[in-house]
C-alpha cells in the first residue's frame, strides 16, 4: 500500500503542475488535500501516508521540472496543518514528513540537498538538520 501512495501521489502533482508555469500558493493546498484524503483511506497510517506521500509529491514536482526546494517548504506547511487536525506527537510527525521529503535526495544534486536544508530551516527551525540526517542515509555514497 505504501508504494501506491507515492505513485499515486506522483501521478497527481506531475498532472497538476507540468504545465503550471507558477506555483505559489498551489502546492501546499493541494498536498493538504491529498494528505486529507490519503489518511481516511482504510488501513491508511499517518507514517506510510507521510513518509510516502511527501516524497510522491516531490517526485511529481521533479519529473514535472519544478524547483522542488521552495516545494518542500509548502509540503511541511500543510503537513503542520494535518498536525493541528489530528492527535498524536507533531515531533513524531513532521519527522515522517521530512524523512519522505528526504527521500528525493538520490534524485538531486547534493547542493539542492543543502538548498532544501537551508528553506527548511528558515521556516522550521532546527527542521533542517532533521531533514540532512535523513537525507544523508538516501543520499549515494561518492
Amino acid at each position: 500500500m505504501s508504494e501506491l501512495i507515492k505513485e499515486s501521489v506522483q501521478k497527481q502533482f506531475f498532472a497538476k503542475f507540468e504545465s503550471e508555469p507558477d506555483l505559489q500558493g498551489k502546492v501546499e493546498p493541494l498536498f493538504l488535500e491529498v494528505l486529507r484524503v490519503e489518511l481516511l483511506k482504510p488501513g491508511a497510517t499517518t507514517k506510510a501516508v507521510l513518509i510516502e506521500g511527501c516524497h510522491g509529491a516531490l517526485s511529481g514536482l521533479l519529473l514535472a521540472g519544478k524547483d522542488v526546494r521552495a516545494c518542500a517548504v509548502d509540503i511541511l506547511k500543510a503537513v503542520a496543518l494535518v498536525v493541528q487536525e489530528r492527535s498524536g506527537d507533531p515531533m513524531t510527525t513532521m519527522g515522517y514528513a521530512l524523512e519522505g521529503i528526504a527521500r528525493i535526495a538520490p534524485a538531486v544534486h547534493r547542493d539542492t540537498v543543502a538548498q532544501i536544508a537551508n528553506e527548511i530551516d528558515s521556516a522550521f527551525m532546527g527542521a533542517g538538520e532533521t531533514f540532512s540526517a535523513f537525507a544523508s542515509k538516501y543520499q549515494p555514497k561518492s
